[in-house]
């Protein structure tokens, strides 16, 4: 079904926080969805599918958050021919545009913007 997606902060943008969503080896064509703790929808800055040799497709979906009281942000990829999902969240909490980002010690290579980050994996399986 494909990878776990991988959700991180990539930095500040103009006027928000650039994240970013990628997930490998999935067969077919992943469908990518980002949604906030209620279920809204986000719209997709950008988004890249690749396919490898061995005919799986690899995905990377970019938002830029510009609420800092949004809370959950997930990204979940979707195989419509299964019907299963893999979803990824990740907590902000009061991010600031002036605060510069920093690496936590405890979880390096994870940014922060002056707020919580916390992740959370979960795989879901939906009747099709």
């Amino acid at each position: 079904m494909g990878s776990d997606s991988q959700v991180h902060i990539e930095g500040p943008e103009e006027d928000g926080v650039c994240m970013v969503c990628k997930a490998t080896g999935w067969f077919s064509k992943p469908q990518v969805q980002w949604r906030d703790l209620s279920g809204n929808k986000f719209p997709t800055l950008s988004e890249a599918h690749t396919q490898d040799t061995e005919e799986l497709f690899s995905v990377e979906a970019t938002l830029v958050v510009r609420d800092s009281s949004v809370g959950n942000v997930t990204c979940s990829g979707l195989n419509p021919v299964l019907g299963q999902e893999k979803a990824m969240a990740i907590y902000i909490s009061g991010f600031s545009l002036e605060v510069s980002i920093c690496c936590d010690p405890d979880h390096a290579g994870a940014p922060t913007l002056g707020g919580l980050l916390f992740y959370q994996k979960s795989t879901f399986h939906k009747n099709a």
